[in-house]
Order: C-alpha cells, then sequence, then structure tokens
C-alpha cells in the first residue's frame, strides 16, 4: 500500500519551517513542543528524509524539507480551497488589514498581489501604523486583522516568523574605549527602542546619541554609513554593509543581545477561520519572497 502522508503532519512541519522555531511554531498549531517534536520524528519516519535541522538560530531546512515545504504549502492550499468550494462560501467584502510601519512598502507590494489573487471579491484596506498602535486599533475594532511585533507578556494571535535583533555597525567605523560610543536611536513606541533605552541604561559605558529618526530604515542607513551603532532586526542587516559589535572589539560585552523580534497575526475573534488561514497564508508568502529578495 502506499504511503499517505497526514495533513495535519504537513501544517505542523510548514508552521515549522516558516516560523524557524519549534516553540512558535506549537504555539500556531496549539500543540506542545513536545507533541511537535514527535509530529515532526513521525513525518520523517514515513519520508525517509532528513528533513530539518537544529542549531542555535533555530530549526533549518535540509533540501529534502525544502522540497516537501513548497508540496506541502501546495497541498495545504488545495485542500482549503476544495472545502470552501465545497461550502460554497467566496470570502467577499472589506476587511480592514493593519500593517507596521517600517515594513508597509515592502508587504504592501508583495502581499496585495497575493491576496488579491487568493481573494479576488474582498476588498481591502491597509492601514499603517506602530505595533502598539495597531493593537490598540485592533482591540476598538478599527481594524479587522494586523501583524505586530511580539511583546514580552502579551500572548496574542497566531505567530508567523520571528528574526534575531543584534546590535550592528559598519565596518568603517572604529570604536574606540576612549571615546564616547555613538547611539542611532529609533524615535518610535515600539519594542526596538525599548531595547536600546534599557541596554544603555544598564551599560558602564559612556555614549553620545548622535542620530534619531522615526523610522527605522533612516536608522539602518545611518549604520551603513558608519554614523553610528544601532540595535537593528535581522531583516535591515545588510551583508558587507553591517556586522555584529564583535567579540574583539571594545564594548562587545555591553552590545550582546540574546532577542529575538516575533511577528503574530491578531484579528478580531469570531474572524472566518478559512479567512484567516488564507491571510496568514498571504502574510508567510509575502515574506519569503521578501526575503528572498532581500539574500
Amino acid at each position: 500500500m502506499d504511503t499517505l502522508l497526514d495533513l495535519e503532519l504537513l501544517r505542523t512541519f510548514v508552521a515549522v519551517a516558516e516560523t524557524g522555531e519549534i516553540k512558535l511554531a506549537a504555539e500556531r498549531v496549539y500543540r506542545s513542543s513536545g507533541a511537535v517534536s514527535m509530529q515532526m520524528k513521525r513525518l520523517q519516519e514515513l519520508t525517509g528524509c532528513e528533513l530539518l535541522v537544529r542549531s542555535h538560530r533555530g530549526v533549518a531546512l535540509t533540501d529534502a524539507g525544502k522540497v516537501l515545504l513548497s508540496r506541502s504549502q501546495q497541498m495545504l492550499a488545495l485542500s482549503s480551497n476544495t472545502l470552501a468550494a465545497l461550502s460554497g462560501k467566496d470570502i467577499s467584502g472589506q476587511l480592514t488589514f493593519g500593517i507596521p510601519t517600517d515594513y508597509a512598502a515592502d508587504f504592501t507590494r508583495h502581499f496585495m498581489p497575493l491576496l488579491k489573487a487568493k481573494m479576488p471579491n474582498l476588498a481591502a484596506k491597509v492601514v499603517c501604523d506602530r505595533s502598539r498602535h495597531l493593537r490598540k486599533k485592533r482591540q476598538a475594532g478599527t481594524v479587522d486583522i494586523a501583524i505586530v511585533a511580539g511583546e514580552p507578556g502579551i500572548r496574542d494571535g497566531m505567530p508567523l516568523w520571528s528574526e534575531s535583533i543584534n546590535w550592528v555597525k559598519s565596518p568603517k567605523l572604529a570604536l574606540s574605549p576612549d571615546q564616547p560610543v555613538p547611539i542611532a536611536l529609533f524615535d518610535g513606541d515600539c519594542l526596538i527602542r525599548d531595547l536600546t533605552l534599557a541596554t544603555l541604561e544598564n551599560a558602564d559605558i559612556r555614549y553620545e546619541i548622535v542620530f534619531t529618526s522615526p523610522v527605522l530604515d533612516n536608522i539602518a542607513e545611518a549604520v551603513y554609513n558608519g554614523l553610528a551603532i544601532a540595535l537593528l532586526p535581522e531583516s535591515l542587516h545588510k551583508f558587507g554593509q553591517t556586522q555584529q559589535v564583535l567579540p574583539s572589539e571594545p564594548f562587545h560585552d555591553t552590545f550582546t543581545l540574546n532577542e529575538r523580534l516575533t511577528f503574530n497575526l491578531i484579528y478580531a475573534q469570531g474572524q472566518n477561520a478559512h479567512t484567516v488561514e488564507t491571510i496568514s497564508t498571504c502574510f508567510l508568502h509575502a515574506h519569503q519572497q521578501l526575503q528572498s529578495v532581500s539574500t
């Protein structure tokens, strides 16, 4: 008898592949981390292939895993579309989406075409704002669905993906123990600013804030051009133009941070499950397209 792949195993596998972490994947599929690990073991036994490799950075796909991810996404999409077709439900009406300001240009470029293809009869409205403001708008009912950055102590929505946050500098900038450390500070109400200020407040060093901006891309440009160091998400690092503050440099211990920025999908209670799944898939595919463009 031919081996059949379980869609639930594939759904969990996709969650692990897209979030890069067993813990985040477990939260998305509403299972324990141990249960997710067991499912991945079972899937590898069924396929006869090593699909995942674990490291200190999280979980990465093998070549076989990359093949299975593409096929799994297609199978899950076909299953979802089939059920929608059989139920006679055509997703229509109006939904207001919230997208974090610093990711708006990239996500509208990649997300909106995907959404239009998946939901041609949906009237979409997009609101750009800081994650903390988007949470308030979701609670107030002025936004239906939003991507927001995770916050310590707040567990909301569906985890989508995560990325590391690091103190970075340009190779052009030489730090000296005899001079204040030049800092580029994000001037906005968000976790990045909070973590930056917490590091500086706890540091026994001299520093000077030489650049501020409410736009995260401007902070990144200040770093690329050697004006200052800053705390930036991994997606804003540029190969060859930025590097983490290295152990061989002054203040390395001060500017070592083991944090990850998690992005969650939050939505109104009672939102149609098929709608949420389709939209989350569009956001994830947009994120993957963005990663492939930036690498």
